[in-house]
């Protein structure tokens, strides 16, 4: 064991050769069963993918991040006592209303303060389109795979 953590003992060594296309198919292999039982996984499994890439190609793929990626732009409700508050913007849930019981000229300098909708944006990685650019770059690189022939 290492007397120090994190550093190697000077006696550890790999033997052999790293078989990185082994390694590539075998990481397409797990996507591949993830993609049906488990999303989470899934996109793990996709995004360990992308680093056995060579480094030129990881780049390509991250300078084509519109490609594989969701944008989302919406105003979505906010939960309230239990029940969905306004998802219209145009008429939205406000508290601290000056005339009401609960109306508090300290809260928020004494204007009313809007709870529900919420603007709300988001940028996912879709990791099934992800996956796709993936494997176009490594077949641009001349890796490949065999399927076999399906017989009916």
């Amino acid at each position: 064991m290492s007397k120090t953590p994190g550093i190697p003992d000077e006696n550890i060594e790999f033997r052999g050769d790293l078989n990185i296309q082994k390694i590539i198919y075998d990481q397409v292999t797990l996507c591949n069963r993830m993609r049906a039982s488990d999303p989470a996984l899934y996109e793990d499994c996709v995004d360990q993918l992308k680093f056995l890439l060579p480094w030129q190609q990881q780049i390509e793929v991250e300078e084509e991040w519109e490609d594989y990626t969701i944008e989302t732009k919406e105003w979505r409700p906010v939960l309230l006592d239990g029940e969905l508050g306004s998802a219209d913007p145009e008429h939205p849930d406000m508290i601290n209303m000056p005339g009401t019981l609960r109306y508090n000229p300290k809260f928020n300098n004494g204007q009313p303060k809007q709870i529900s909708p919420v603007w709300h944006e988001e940028t996912k990685v879709n990791p099934t389109l992800l996956f796709k650019k993936i494997m176009l770059k490594l077949q641009g690189i001349g890796y490949t795979h065999k399927q076999d022939k399906e017989e009916g």
